[in-house]
């Protein structure tokens, strides 16, 4: 089918559905079949669709009655002459089922009786029958479908009919079904029990919940091609919400009791792994359903009761537990719910009544062990939908362990102890699964057990410290799969606090993560992740490394290099690099050496980096092939990325200054601000600087300031809106970390940073292109807070010295944002802005305010909230109407009698206020304190 023609059948569709005669057309062709190709007869079906969704309600009587003559001789026809695709049975059950919940049961009262009295000619009418009462299903009754209030007042009047009408009739006709074709028709006899599944939910569970259809449905499980199916319909039964506790848990021990005394449990090593997933999810309901009683009864009181269906439970632990440990993860994972209700259940339980259920904690616990290892066919290198489902299975697994452990932490510590000791001790033979799970629920209860406390004494350690122990002194990090290296790593990380108290094993493990297993590794996953984890580790034991420092260096030298080694390609990516750098810094300033020693290595690090930095720098002015350049300017943000990155370590209480390292960083600031004049990929040279510069202003604090005009001047040189946006945290950083120091400075650069922001906003954009109308809205917002920024840290003459037509052109910018903006948000910042400006105004209202104040702020302080936008009832709303509060009182301040006399004699009366209400309200003004006008504003 080539495109042209099924762009041809589409219009063609649309010409059919949008033609009033169209699905009368498409009605004739279906019975009189008119077309032999399926596509067009589902073409037909789609018409007919539509025309019942949206004109058949309101569709004359006689184009009714078209409709369902076209029905019934459809279904006579195929009764005898059948189509073979599913799909178009399933449509035009479809549509069957949009008449009948369109007509039933006023206008089409008999429709079952209709469809039923086919039934005589066959297998092809049953089967439609059958299909058709699954539409209704999904029409009607389905709760994953959404549906409107009116659907679902109309979906209660169809069931209610149904029940006193048809109901007895359809189940009567389930029956014969299931008599008349077990033996010889299973595929009518799965939809048949499909259907009764689907409607069990709805009818009179007494109708299917007796002994000639769950004889069936029994007698059914012993049949392969049917057994899945009654599976699914027992579940469904078994699963009926709305019932008593008490005829629940009747319902479900009368059902256990059948299948029991049929060995339907008997055995699961005999069967596929579909057929014990679905006993599998019927154990589960078993379970599920018998917890939900039991609640139901301990809410109402009914005490006695609850503790029979306890003990019931209690007997199903075993089934439980069998299922769970199956090989197949399927299987395991259907009762996965019955196993959290229960330890949920337990948690209700007094510690006597939890004590005599400790064996089922255990068995639940050991089932969780067995069942979190990875199965031998599992692909680390690539990952597929097997892996992922899995992985998704292992955190339900995770969170079982972590509520077991909640309830018997001491049972918990017990089995894994005792696990974790045999497998280690003997991890040689042992598989690759054994050993990772043992390593891996150690980690876990470093998670679950919050504040371990360890002891320096390990003659008197606790489980844990004894596992740890064990686990670096195993020689497991020589062990040679990923998965279990990578779990010993992430292991020791976990584990900082021991390595405090015992030094002596800090060795190993920098030997295993520097080794062949870890940054050296040629799996790629676990050599990025080695990286990442040695940093951690390092940083978390920074004051512990003394007697390491210099090894590690040493090690981790030849990986800070950006050029490969022996003419082979660079073993670390770009961001594993960056773990290393940052690890570098801490061991060079943290790591116990001299105050030279310090700087000598920290300007040998430095030096290295602004060196390579030059000699990139000098090859991109010099080159004309455009996909070098990028990669020269990909590595120049990378070198200016790890020099950030080695500056992390100090802080306030470790400072550049008192470390001696200030002008190490200075020299390499001023290198790497020379690229800012290069011309080509300004995008990666920017971020790079960006993020440097943001790091100094940090640690060197005032020293940087030399620099920012500087790099202000090139960072706003022909800009893009993104590039204006990204520039925005880096001057609102300037001005809140030096605040009236940087002010002559602001005061000259000002309107610069202002007229780019507006040049970047005046821009034009495509308007189909959605991201450069977000960058522009997230530019504007970020203009506002830079605006916010200057007045808040006591900055605002940078905005109020200026020329008045400067000044007023960012006033006006304000007002716009005030009425505007369409953001709440920024209409909050506008106006704390204006208002402290207004503060912050010496006085002299001719230079600036004056009539601006008149004609532009005070409107905007009534434009804004009686905008169709602003709601009194939204909390931002009521934000931003609080800061037209403070606004007002400021100008009252500012300008006193002349504002009251303005809003009572002019501008009030614009608004067509009575006299009584505008001094009601400019009293008010005067007299109440913020939150009394702020109240009496919204009423």
């Amino acid at each position: 089918m080539t495109s042209n023609f099924l762009q041809e059948v589409i219009q063609e569709l649309d010409r059919l559905k949008n033609s009033p005669q169209g699905w009368k057309l498409c009605g004739d062709s279906l019975v009189k079949r008119l077309y032999r190709d399926d596509y067009m007869k589902f073409m037909c079906m789609q018409v007919l669709e539509h025309y019942l969704k949206n004109n058949y309600s309101s569709a004359s009587y006689s184009d009714q009655q078209v409709l369902k003559e076209y029905l019934i001789s459809w279904l006579r026809q195929y009764c005898y002459e059948p189509i073979d695709a599913n799909y178009l049975r399933n449509k035009m059950a479809q549509i069957f089922s949009l008449a009948f919940v369109g007509d039933y049961p006023d206008r089409w009262p008999s429709f079952f009786d209709d469809l039923l009295g086919f039934m005589s000619t066959g297998i092809n009418a049953v089967d439609f029958y059958l299909r058709t009462l699954l539409a209704i299903d999904s029409e009607v009754v389905d709760r994953d479908i959404p549906h409107t209030p009116e659907e679902l007042v109309r979906n209660t009047a169809i069931k209610d009919a149904m029940r006193i009408r048809c109901i007895s009739d359809l189940v009567e006709s389930w029956y014969q079904i299931l008599q008349t074709y077990d033996s010889s028709q299973h595929e009518l006899t799965c939809l048949c029990l499909q259907v009764i599944g689907a409607y069990v939910s709805w009818i009179d569970i007494n109708a299917v919940a007796n002994d000639r259809f769950i004889r069936h449905d029994i007698t059914s499980c012993s049949v392969d091609t049917l057994r899945e199916s009654a599976c699914d319909c027992i579940f469904e039964i078994m699963n009926k919400v709305g019932m008593d506790a008490g005829e629940k848990i009747k319902l479900v021990e009368s059902l256990v009791n059948v299948l029991d005394s049929c060995g339907i449990f008997a055995s699961l090593g005999d069967i596929d792994a579909d057929y014990a997933a679905k006993l599998g999810k019927l154990v589960n309901g078993i379970g599920t359903s018998l917890i939900s009683s039991w609640t139901k009864l301990m809410r109402s009181g009914d005490v006695v009761a609850a503790d029979q269906t306890l003990e019931m439970i209690d007997v199903k632990i075993t089934l439980l537990l069998r299922f769970m440990t199956n090989e197949d993860d399927d299987v395991s994972q259907a009762v996965i719910g019955f196993a959290q209700s229960y330890v949920l259940l337990l948690k209700q339980l007094s510690p006597n009544e939890l004590q005599r259920r400790e064996d089922h904690l255990k068995g639940l616990l050991e089932a969780v062990i067995s069942k979190y290892k990875y199965d031998q066919s599992y692909d680390f290198e690539c990952e597929g939908e097997d892996e992922i489902m899995f992985l998704e299975y292992r955190k339900q697994l995770k969170n079982l362990f972590y509520n077991i452990t909640q309830l018997n932490r001491e049972l918990v510590l017990m089995v894994v102890y005792h696990y974790y000791v045999n497998i280690m001790s003997q991890w040689n033979s042992k598989a690759f699964m054994d050993i990772e799970v043992s390593i891996k629920i150690l980690y876990m209860l470093g998670e679950l057990i919050p504040g371990v406390h360890f002891t320096d004494d390990l003659n008197s350690a606790s489980p844990i410290q004894q596992m740890m122990v064990m686990l670096i002194t195993s020689g497991i990090d020589r062990h040679e799969h990923v998965a279990v290296l990578m779990q010993y790593f992430e292991t020791v990380v976990r584990y900082d606090k021991f390595f405090v108290l015992h030094k002596q094993f800090i060795g190993p493990v920098l030997n295993a993560f520097l080794g062949t297993n870890g940054l050296q590794s040629t799996n790629l996953t676990l050599r990025s992740r080695s990286c990442y984890l040695l940093s951690r580790f390092i940083k978390q034991l920074r004051n512990s490394l003394d007697d390491y420092s210099e090894n590690l260096l040493k090690q981790i030298r030849p990986h800070l290099s950006f050029e490969s080694v022996n003419g082979q390609q660079k073993v670390l990516i770009d961001s594993d690099q960056l773990h290393l750098y940052e690890a570098a810094g801490i061991i060079v300033i943290s790591g116990g050496l001299k105050v030279e020693e310090r700087q000598f290595l920290m300007n040998c690090i430095l030096t290295s980096l602004s060196n390579r930095f030059k000699d990139i720098l000098s090859k991109i002015y010099n080159e004309s092939d455009a996909n070098q350049q990028f990669s020269y300017a990909q590595e120049l943000n990378l070198i200016m990325s790890c020099a950030s990155r080695v500056s992390k370590v100090f802080s306030s209480s470790q400072t550049m200054q008192d470390c001696g390292c200030s002008q190490y960083f200075i020299e390499v600031l001023s290198i790497f601000l020379q690229s800012l004049s290069v011309p080509s990929f300004k995008e990666q040279i920017q971020a790079g600087v960006r993020q440097f510069l943001h790091r100094m202003i940090i640690c060197l604090g005032e020293q940087v300031l030399p620099f920012i005009p500087t790099a202000m001047n090139y960072l706003l040189k022909d800009p893009k809106p993104t590039d204006v946006q990204e520039f925005m945290p880096l001057i609102n950083q300037v001005v809140s970390k030096f605040q009236r120091q940087v002010t002559p400075f602001l005061k000259e650069s000002f309107m610069p940073i202002v007229n780019t922001i507006f040049a970047a906003l005046n821009s034009t954009t495509d308007i189909a292109d959605t991201q450069a109308t977000k960058d522009k809205q997230l530019l504007h917002r970020s203009y506002f807070t830079f605006l916010s920024t200057l007045v808040t840290n006591d900055v605002a003459s940078a905005i109020l010295d200026q020329e008045v037509h400067n000044a007023q052109e960012v006033l006006l910018s304000l007002i716009h944002g005030c009425v505007d903006a369409g953001d709440l948000s920024s209409q909050k910042i506008c106006f704390f802005v204006l208002h402290k400006l207004i503060n912050a105004h010496d006085g002299n209202k001719s230079n600036l305010f004056g009539e601006f104040l008149y004609k532009n702020i005070i409107p905007a302080c009534f434009i804004a909230p009686l905008k169709a936008t602003f709601d009194f009832d939204d909390r931002q709303s009521l934000q931003v109407l609080s800061e037209i509060v403070t606004l007002q009182k400021s100008i009252l301040n500012l300008e006193g009698q002349q504002f009251k006399e303005y809003l009572r004699t002019t501008y009030l009366p614009q608004l067509n206020l009575s006299a009584d209400l505008i001094q009601a309200y400019v009293q008010g003004l005067e007299q109440m304190d913020m939150k009394s006008f702020n109240k009496y504003l919204k009423v």
